[in-house]
């Protein structure tokens, strides 16, 4: 399955009063993506780092964030997935590994659709190292997501509400800054 998908709204913050990054530069960024009829993702391509920096992880992420449909959907329903992956960002090369959790949570109504509701758990553990413009830095984390995916009983996306708490240690290793 081809599809096209548009980032619509996207927003950061934290709870200790310091900036954010800009991320709502993101905002209606289009990425192309191929995955099979039960969501096993294939590819997804979208902005070039040139054209708009940082985006190699929000396009990889976008082109993953459908449920891969494993079990009949039905109330109660749960199932697991794993994905592990490699990425550069920033002149970092990282590798993470996201566990997600699926449930069916039940039926209910979307823009007058029938459709199931699926709470989606995901944890992610990454780390890297690379070279950048401030010199060699180091980059271990954790995130916690949190969303709901509504789709048809015909397994149909109709949409998706979902929030990410992330944790990040950044070293400079020239001066050993974290």
């Amino acid at each position: 399955l081809a599809m096209d998908i548009t980032l619509d709204t996207i927003f950061s913050s934290n709870s200790v009063g310091m900036p954010t990054s800009a991320v709502d530069k993101f905002n209606g960024m289009k990425v192309a993506a191929k995955m099979s009829p039960t969501g096993i993702f294939y590819s997804a391509s979208g902005p070039t780092e040139q054209a708009l920096p940082n985006s190699s992880s929000m396009t990889e992420s976008l082109g993953k964030f459908f449920p891969r449909l494993r079990a009949t959907l039905q109330k109660g329903a749960t199932w697991t997935d794993t994905t592990t992956g490699k990425m550069s960002q920033g002149g970092l090369d990282i590798e993470r590994k996201t566990v997600s959790r699926y449930t069916v949570e039940g039926d209910t109504t979307v823009a007058n659709t029938k459709s199931w509701k699926i709470i989606r758990r995901d944890s992610t553990t990454m780390s890297g190292s690379g070279n950048t413009p401030n010199g060699p830095m180091t980059m271990e984390g954790t995130t916690k997501g949190l969303g709901s995916i509504f789709v048809t009983p015909a397994g149909h996306f109709l949409g998706v509400d979902a929030s990410e708490d992330a944790t990040l240690k950044l070293v400079l290793s020239a001066n050993g800054m974290e």
